[in-house]
């Protein structure tokens, strides 16, 4: 045998190819002819409410249909994976990859925008600093040395505490929002693999913004910043001519 035959290749210099990948190549091109000439195949990305069963998180759906993909994914190509040299075998590779980048990025993006579910306490820290606050005054009327460093330590403590309520009061006022929050969410996962991906979702906020301008602010402030909001948005998503 020829040393060029042991590695695999042919006297053309070509890598040779068995019995067995060549029938694997003939099932992968029938395996895309439809049952149907006038029928369309259906897209390889489902929409994410057919993973839906029940009331599943945006967690559980994205999972899930990460999940479904790659099973659809394996099967489609599962006659070359004995096959790793061939070209197909490295086309599932790289199809492979942008599935799991695109799960990661979706998991990523969902732990930042998804409303907390839990409802902050905002007693506890809005008493907290109010009985600091009263202490501080306290503290300052006495005739003791340390009285005005403990009673700034006081005032330093009270402040932390009100903002805590504070951003805590924020943060529940914001899940008076959270069914409109979702639809934006779910619009999001939904156009996951268009090219912009983002367009319907900043377009909603957008609209949003646009909602909640400042009525009592005059009439070309308001044009200004309904101008910058739309500018950003635009710069954001430039339209494309097909």
């Amino acid at each position: 045998m020829l040393p060029h035959e042991a590695l695999g290749y042919n006297r053309f210099g070509l890598r040779y190819v068995s019995k067995e990948e060549i029938e694997a190549r003939r099932r992968f091109v029938f395996s895309y002819v439809p049952e149907k000439p006038d029928e369309e195949q259906q897209p390889f990305h489902k929409p994410l409410k057919s993973y839906q069963d029940g009331e599943k998180s945006f967690s559980d759906l994205i999972k899930g249909r990460h999940k479904d993909e790659m099973g659809r994914l394996k099967e489609r190509y599962q006659d070359f994976l004995k096959f790793p040299q061939s070209g197909q075998f490295q086309k599932y590779q790289i199809e492979k990859g942008r599935l799991e980048d695109d799960y990661v990025h979706q998991e990523y993006w969902l732990r930042q925008i998804e409303p907390t579910k839990r409802k902050q306490n905002v007693i506890f820290p809005l008493t907290t600093g109010i009985l600091l606050s009263s202490a501080a005054i306290i503290n300052s009327c006495s005739k003791s040395t340390a009285s005005s460093f403990t009673s700034s330590l006081f005032c330093l403590a009270a402040l932390a505490s009100l903002y805590q309520a504070y951003i805590a009061n924020k943060s529940n006022e914001a899940k008076k929002t959270k069914d409109e929050c979702n639809k934006r969410i779910q619009m999001l996962l939904e156009d996951w693999h268009e090219k912009d991906r983002f367009a319907r979702y900043d377009r909603a906020l957008l609209n949003n913004n646009l909602d909640h301008l400042n009525k009592k602010k005059p009439t070309q402030e308001r044009r200004d910043q309904k101008g910058n909001l739309v500018a950003q948005y635009r710069l954001d998503h430039p339209k494309v001519r097909e």
